[in-house]
């Protein structure tokens, strides 16, 4: 992956199930790096805190052409999407974005959360480039899921509210 063919040579310790040094570094590792993600997903969120996106982005294109399952693909779309947004390339998170957004609206009903996350990115990419009128109508999308979905004085609304006004004076 990425290019790397150096020859690493690794001394390990053996160690006992019951280690109490081995169960804290586990444990803090756990809580430390993405405790909802599991396997490669956590692989490849650490290699993306790490700044090694591109081992990331092959972890995650492994898994997207291994997952038959629309929903899983729709999670490593926006994760490529954000790889590439920690990058700066812009136009290409937007892309990923896009076919993350695409791909959820096929498994989600449409109000759903995590439609707003699709959105929302996409509106932070046409900001980033500087389109902030291609911004509005994705951040304006996201307040109407988020208006069916939450409480009238959740902070998420705030934040909605808030890109659209900054969204507004700046187009």
């Amino acid at each position: 992956m990425g290019g790397n063919n150096r020859l690493y040579e690794v001394n390990l310790i053996l160690t006992a199930d019951n280690d109490p040094e081995l169960s804290k570094l586990t444990d803090y590792i756990r809580h430390e790096s993405f405790p909802d993600s599991e396997g490669w997903y956590r692989l490849g969120m650490v290699l993306t805190k790490m700044g090694q996106f591109d081992k990331a982005e092959d972890i995650y294109q492994v898994l997207l052409n291994q997952t038959k399952d629309d929903e899983d693909k729709s999670h490593i779309y926006h994760l490529l999407g954000s790889i590439k947004k920690d990058q700066g390339e812009y136009q290409e998170a937007l892309t990923f974005y896009e076919k993350s957004l695409a791909s959820y609206r096929n498994t989600l009903p449409p109000n759903h959360p995590n439609l707003t996350m699709s959105y929302n990115d996409i509106s932070l990419m046409h900001d980033d480039m500087g389109n902030c009128s291609k911004a509005l109508p994705s951040y304006k999308e996201a307040l109407e899921i988020k208006q069916q979905s939450l409480p009238p004085d959740h902070p998420h609304l705030a934040v909605s509210y808030d890109n659209i006004g900054v969204g507004v004076i700046y187009k």
